[in-house]
Formats: C-alpha cells, structure tokens, sequence
C-alpha cells in the first residue's frame, strides 16, 4: 500500500509541476466548495425526506 501511495503522490507532483503556488491552491479551494454543495444538497434531500416521511436514505436514491 505504501509503493501505491508514494506512486500517487509522485503522479500528483508531476501534474501539477507546471502551475504556481497560487494555481495548485485553486483546485483545493474548488474542490471544498463542492463538497461543501454536495454536503448541503445531501442534507436537504434528507430534511426533505424526513418531513415527507420516507424510509429510504437519500445517499442511496439514484439521481438523474
């Protein structure tokens, strides 16, 4: 597991080799935002599904 993990951080520098300091610290700033989104959406489909009563979990249900 480690091999694998050290094979992903060296793939990572390598990606990212070319952008500044600033520009590597975009893509993580992004990335939370959209987990803070999707995190938010999740929990009001839950609220939602709490007030109509609904048994199935939200993180199960299909979206299209």
């Amino acid at each position: 597991m480690d091999v694998v993990f050290a094979e992903h951080l060296d793939n990572e520098r390598r990606m990212l080799a070319g952008l500044s300091p600033s520009e590597r610290r975009q893509p993580a700033r992004l990335l939370r935002k959209l987990e803070v989104s999707i995190v938010s959406s999740d929990e009001e489909s839950a609220d939602t599904s709490a007030q109509r009563g609904d048994a199935e979990s939200p993180h199960l249900r299909c979206r299209s």
